[in-house]
C-alpha cells in the first residue's frame, strides 16, 4: 500500500511494498542539507523515494535524484511534485555507475571552464589568475546506500576525461588550463571497527584508487550492536579524476556487482 508521510514540512508518498524508507535519518538528511549551499548541484546516485532529493531540493538545490527500482524513480517524480520541487528535481531510472556516466556526458554543469594562457592576466610569477574565470559552482555526489555504496566510488576513477569525451587519452598536457568545478561526494557506509576509518579507509582506497587526504567521517546513528553507519565525505583529487576510467561493461547493470565472480547474495538496492 502506498503510505503518506510528513517529515520536516515534507510530505512523501511511500509504496513500503516496492521501496525502502528509514525515518531514522530525518536528522542526517537535516545536517546534509545544512552543509551543502543552495545554489550547488546534487546528483543523488541512489535516492530512494527522494528523501534528500525534497530536502535539497526544497532549499533550491537542482537535483539529480537516481534509483535503480523504478518504483523509486517513479515516487522521486511523484514526491517532487508533491512537494513543489518539481522544477528543482529530475528523477532517473538507472544503474548508479551508468547513471553517473551519462550525467557526466551530458550535464553542462560538469564541465571545465577554459583557460586561454595566452589572453588570461598573469599574477606575477607564471601562474594564471583563476580570477578572470567564473568557475562554476561544486557539484555533489550523495551516496546513500550503505552496505554497498563504497564499491560504486570506483566510478569517479577517470571522471574528467569521461566529461571531456576521451576516456582513451592520459592526463593531457595542456591538462592545467582546464577549471573542472569542485566535485564533493558523500558517502555512507557500515563499521564495525574503532576508529571507524580502519575499516571504511582500506575500502576506499580499493575502490577509489587512495584515500582522500581530506576525507571526513561524521558517524550518523547506531544499527546494531558494534555496528554504526557512517558519512564518509571528501573532495575528487584531480590525481583520481584524471586517472584510467573504469569498464562499465564489467559490471552486472541490475545489481551494481562485478560480473567475473559469482555472488550468492543478492542486492536489494
Amino acid at each position: 500500500y502506498v503510505a503518506t508521510m510528513k517529515e520536516n514540512g515534507l510530505t512523501f508518498k511511500i509504496d513500503y511494498a516496492n521501496v525502502y524508507w528509514n525515518s531514522r535519518l530525518c536528522a542526517e538528511r537535516e545536517r546534509l542539507t545544512g552543509e551543502i549551499p543552495y545554489d550547488h548541484t546534487v546528483c543523488d546516485m541512489f535516492a530512494g523515494v527522494g528523501a534528500f532529493a525534497m530536502y535539497l531540493g526544497r532549499k533550491g538545490c537542482v537535483v539529480h535524484a537516481n534509483d535503480l527500482n523504478p518504483t523509486g524513480a517513479k515516487y522521486i517524480a511523484i514526491n517532487a511534485q508533491t512537494n513543489k520541487v518539481d522544477k528543482k528535481v529530475t528523477a532517473y531510472n538507472m544503474d548508479a555507475r551508468h547513471y553517473v556516466r551519462h550525467i557526466a556526458g551530458v550535464s553542462e554543469f560538469m564541465k571545465p571552464q577554459i583557460i586561454d594562457q595566452e589572453t588570461a592576466p598573469h599574477t606575477g610569477g607564471d601562474g594564471v589568475s583563476t580570477s578572470a574565470v567564473q568557475l562554476k559552482k561544486p557539484v555533489h555526489f550523495v551516496m546513500n546506500l550503505p552496505e554497498i555504496a563504497i564499491d560504486f566510488l570506483d566510478v569517479f576513477r577517470g571522471l574528467y576525461r569521461v566529461i571531456l569525451k576521451d576516456t582513451h587519452t592520459q592526463k593531457p598536457e595542456n591538462a592545467h588550463t582546464y577549471k573542472f568545478p569542485r566535485f564533493r561526494i558523500h558517502c555512507y557506509c557500515f563499521s564495525r571497527s574503532n576508529p571507524p576509518e580502519l575499516e571504511i579507509a582500506p575500502r576506499v582506497k580499493e575502490s577509489l584508487g587512495e584515500v582522500p587526504a581530506n576525507m571526513k567521517c561524521v558517524e550518523v546513528r547506531d544499527v546494531a550492536p558494534n555496528k554504526r553507519m557512517y558519512c564518509v565525505s571528501f573532495d575528487l583529487s584531480e590525481q583520481i579524476a584524471w586517472s584510467d576510467p573504469i569498464d562499465l561493461g564489467k559490471y552486472d547493470q541490475n545489481t551494481g556487482l562485478p560480473l567475473i565472480q559469482t555472488h550468492t547474495h543478492t542486492d536489494t538496492h
